[in-house]
């Protein structure tokens, strides 16, 4: 049998079949013709692929880049038409340190602009990402006139904020071209023909490229660490991977230490690199525990180690051996250093000694086994030594925390919204879509694609053992995604149940796997479950993304990788497979199956693809993000270069960077405690002294307080609480029923809809009988106001409804027409009236006091409530009121609109600013300047 090879650039001619069996049959001859043709068509794209495949990336990379840097135009600062970058915060502080840098050669070592007056030792934080910065700025200067104009945005100059507004753009492009040759590696040895290798590397960095979720971090205009981060969490992967399929000692430690540079400068930049310390250490654990470790891979894992933490720890404090020796995320690590080093050079020499024979002989263990129960007991024995019963102990309650909530551990942690722990309906749903009829697509192509390639890992064992373990594996993934599903529902992530599901899951797989385990160890076949090391990498890849997206909002971009990867074997496979099949029975079930999935694949692709070209034109400054560089601009030119500012955190890099300003606190939160004496002692502060000796011993000159502050009131009220939370509140809104408001001889009853829960018991007296509400069984269904028929109001009353009953609550102050009124009694709480305007249409409708917050004893008496809303001076006077840009609008076009008004929705009010005048008494209070809490309690949940 024989076929033409010159013939392959037609594979419609002829297939010589001189010799060959057919008489056999025609459907053996047909099958022939069938896999001819598909080795010519393999042989074809095999002989031309690395231009196609070149030219296919750098398609997948042009489309990206131009997606990312759709919104250039559009990054302007309004004050002064200089380029700005987007809606973000931490980016101001790398910008504000490459503008340092570029003008200096190298970064402060103390940055005076923070934590005031103490400042911030820079060693303490990844400095790399302004240098990176910089050195691109430098790179662009170096560009002739003419390619200056080409690119993005057509700048007239190039300078260090359009370099740094550039720069996650166009080192996307670098990152998928990282992730390929990652993708690449990872299945390189897994098929035998180049064309599925790079079919599924392809396919992944399409996905990699217009996933959704993953673009703020690396979209033009946000210079954050992941935009650079992920491009060195692939490097080093890479490297790694390298360097255990290396044969030759040389190339082994060549690819370690470059994993470990790669790893090293990641740690210079982002703190993710904890992903790649867990990651790489629990594979590392896993394939030892396999069985396939040797002594070059223990010579990869040694040069890895050895060449990442000298470097961290040169050029950052953030960085020590007792910390690497001690982190969670590095323990893996250095726990298969020790099991690997016994393994190769002391077990050989104590494997006949009683204490190692007996569990050898007695439990026929595998070696893997024997010492990790040495190693563990070893271990604990010196942990109890050195840290005490009390702290191992802790360590383990602390572990089984940080499997269910990792990020509420402390009440700062619990209030920054991006900590928040997502639930699968929404996030995960909405992250991983598109959705058909509810059913999220990619999200059950994944699902699915790590079920087909964990089946496919293990083709030597017994297919019934094949198919429980895929099943087993299926069902803890399950479990860990679903165990937290929704809020309402009884898998919400902390219920009996929850836990029952998220646990079972686990114990269910790591159960059978360790049986089979064993059972392979026992009958000799332990080669039958041999795993290549980029697979195992890849699949504690997934399983850690997944822990780390249940943890937190911000995480669940990291599930990005894995994911592309396993949609994109899913898909290569599927059509493997069916080019593969010989049973003619099964043939069009292999076809079906393989066209649904590169259908919903590429109705995947396409449809992120559409939503991500909407999502990236619309990264530029809202009207918020306009607000503020006005005020900014004002701060700038009417406030003296050493003024400082106070302010709740959120803001301090736009204060720094925008308005050239140095601040008491900022998004570093460096030091946490200061978070709580700002919100204890001034934002929800009942008088002013104390807030006034914490601003005076900070060095303060002006309070700044934003309209979002009205919504943080929890966060902050909860931070600077006592141990018994005795500041915690809230601003609930409520809203005028114009179909409940009743008219009477004597004046109209206004009645507000709304609800609310309490946070504390109301006391109020009736007739001189004093009366109490138990906050834990009552709430606020509405507020009643009465304006007679000559405009006078009478006193506000809000409706509580306790064990079923309705209770009308006079409060003690009303706001309205811009006066705070005082009835003299009641509750003290009050009621702020605003405007509220709605589209109707091309029209708007405005109830000048539609809308209402209700102010608790506890706001009410606040700070913040006192002068922003109450405009209450005192040493605190008013210099600057920024309007909403919307309000300035609508006043251009002759609305009366106030300041405070209720627009579509949200609450639009003025970013306010106030200079302090210190009473002539003030003295500095060094306990105002302590950077620790001095009790953990008050930092707690």
């Amino acid at each position: 049998m024989g076929y033409n090879n010159e013939e392959t650039g037609n594979l419609s001619k002829e297939v010589h079949l001189e010799n060959s069996p057919i008489e056999k049959g025609d459907n053996y001859a047909e099958e022939e013709i069938i896999r001819l043709r598909k080795d010519k068509l393999l042989k074809l794209f095999n002989n031309k692929t690395n231009w196609v495949v070149g030219i296919i990336l750098a398609i997948i990379a042009f489309i990206s880049f131009s997606i990312r840097t759709s919104n250039i135009d559009k990054l302007k600062d309004v004050t002064t038409n200089n380029w700005t970058l987007g809606p973000d915060l931490d980016p101001f502080l790398f910008l504000r340190w490459a503008e340092y840098i570029a003008e200096h050669g190298k970064l402060f070592v103390l940055d005076s602009m923070r934590n005031v007056p103490l400042g911030y030792n820079t060693a303490g934080e990844a400095q790399l990402l302004s240098y990176l910065i910089v050195w691109f700025f430098k790179f662009l200067s170096l560009l002739p006139n003419f390619l200056v104009s080409k690119l993005p945005g057509a700048p007239q100059e190039i300078s260090v904020t359009y370099a740094a507004i550039l720069f996650p753009a166009v080192m996307f492009v670098f990152t998928i071209i990282a992730f390929f040759f990652l993708t690449k590696e990872i299945f390189k040895d897994s098929f035998k023909e180049p064309i599925y290798t790079n079919a599924i590397a392809l396919i992944a960095s399409s996905f990699l490229a217009v996933l959704p979720i993953i673009l703020p971090r690396t979209i033009a205009g946000i210079p954050e660490k992941e935009s650079a981060g992920f491009f060195f969490i692939f490097l080093s992967f890479y490297f790694l991977i390298k360097s255990f399929k290396s044969k030759d000692y040389k190339f082994i430690i060549l690819n370690g230490i470059l994993a470990g540079l790669s790893t090293a400068t990641l740690g210079l930049i982002w703190g993710g690199v904890t992903f790649v310390f867990m990651i790489s250490g629990l594979s590392i654990f896993v394939f030892f525990m396999l069985g396939d470790f040797n002594k070059k891979h223990f010579t990869s894992t040694l040069s890895w180690v050895l060449s990442f933490m000298p470097v961290m720890m040169f050029f950052s404090t953030r960085y020590t051996v007792q910390n690497f020796l001690i982190s969670a995320s590095t323990t893996p690590i250095f726990v298969t250093l020790i099991l690997s080093s016994l393994g190769i050079f002391v077990y050989p020499k104590v494997k006949d000694k009683t204490f190692v024979k007996y569990f050898r002989e007695k439990w026929n263990l595998p070696k893997e086994i024997i010492l990790l129960i040495y190693t563990g007991i070893i271990i604990l024995i010196f942990g109890f030594i050195f840290l005490g019963k009390e702290r191992i102990i802790g360590e383990i309650v602390q572990t089984y925390g940080q499997l269910i909530s990792p990020l509420t551990t402390t009440r700062f942690i619990r209030t920054v919204a991006e900590n928040s722990q997502p639930y699968f309906i929404d996030s995960w749903k909405g992250s991983f879509g598109p959705t058909i009829k509810s059913i999220p697509v990619f999200f059950w192509l994944f699902v699915s694609g790590s079920v087909a390639l964990f089946y496919n890992m293990f083709p030597k064992i017994r297919k019934k053992e094949r198919i429980l373990l895929a099943t087993s594996y299926f069902i803890f993934i399950l479990g860990l995604i679903f165990s937290r599903y929704s809020p309402n529902s009884s898998l919400n992530g902390e219920s009996v149940t929850s836990l029952f599901v998220y646990f079972g899951g686990m114990a269910l797989f790591l159960g059978y796997f360790f049986w089979v385990y064993y059972k392979s160890h026992k009958n000799n076949e332990r080669h039958n479950l041999k795993i290549e090391f980029p697979i195992v990498l890849l699949f504690l890849m997934f399983f850690v993304s997944i822990l780390a997206a249940r943890s937190g909002v911000r995480f669940v971009m990291v599930l990005v990788p894995p994911t592309s990867i396993l949609v994109a074997y899913l898909m290569v496979i599927s059509v493997k497979k069916t080019l593969s099949n010989e049973n003619e029975s099964w043939r069009f079930f292999f076809v079906t199956i393989s066209i649904l999935i590169l259908f919903l694949g590429i109705f995947s692709a396409y449809s992120f693809y559409e939503s991500i070209k909407s999502q990236a034109s619309s990264f530029y400054p809202s009207q918020y993000n306009t607000q503020w560089q006005k005020a900014m601009g004002w701060v700038r030119e009417n406030t003296s270069e050493n003024a400082v500012f106070s302010h709740w955190w959120d803001y301090g890099y736009w204060v720094q960077s925008i308005g050239k300003r140095a601040t008491v606190l900022d998004g570093g939160n460096a030091i946490v405690y200061w978070n709580h004496l700002l919100g204890r002692h001034v934002l929800t502060a009942p008088e002013d002294n104390l807030g006034l000796e914490f601003l005076y011993t900070h060095k303060t000159t002006h309070l700044l307080i934003d309209s979002t502050d009205i919504g943080k009131y929890p966060a902050f009220s909860s931070i600077g609480s006592d141990e018994n939370y005795d500041r915690f509140s809230f601003i609930p809104t409520f809203f005028m029923d114009e179909k409940s408001t009743q008219e009477v001889k004597e004046g109209t009853l206004y009645f507000y809809r709304g609800s609310s829960s309490l946070d504390d018991d109301i006391i109020f007296s009736v007739n001189d009988t004093e009366q109490r509400i138990v906050k834990e069984n009552s709430g606020i269904a509405g507020n009643l106001l009465f304006q007679r028929t000559n405009g006078e109001f009478l006193q506000p009353e809000i409706l509580v409804i306790s064990n079923g009953k309705q209770i009308n609550v006079p409060l003690r102050y009303l706001f309205v027409d811009n006066e705070l009124r005082d009835f003299g009694s009641g509750y003290e709480g009050a009621i702020f009236l605003m405007e509220k305007v709605d589209q109707n249409g091309n029209s708007l409708v405005s109830n000048k006091r539609g809308a209402a917050f209700y102010l608790s004893a506890r706001t009410s008496q606040s700070l913040l409530v006192r002068k922003y809303l109450f405009q209450e001076e005192g040493n605190f006077k008013l210099v600057h009121s920024e309007s909403y840009p919307l309000v300035n609008e609508l006043r251009a076009q002759g609305f009366k609109v106030d300041d405070f008004v209720y627009f579509g929705g949200n609450f639009l009010g003025p970013i306010k600013i106030w200079e302090i005048e210190y009473p002539a008494n003030m003295v500095i209070n060094e306990d105002f300047l302590v950077t620790e809490y001095p009790n953990n309690v008050l930092e707690k949940v």
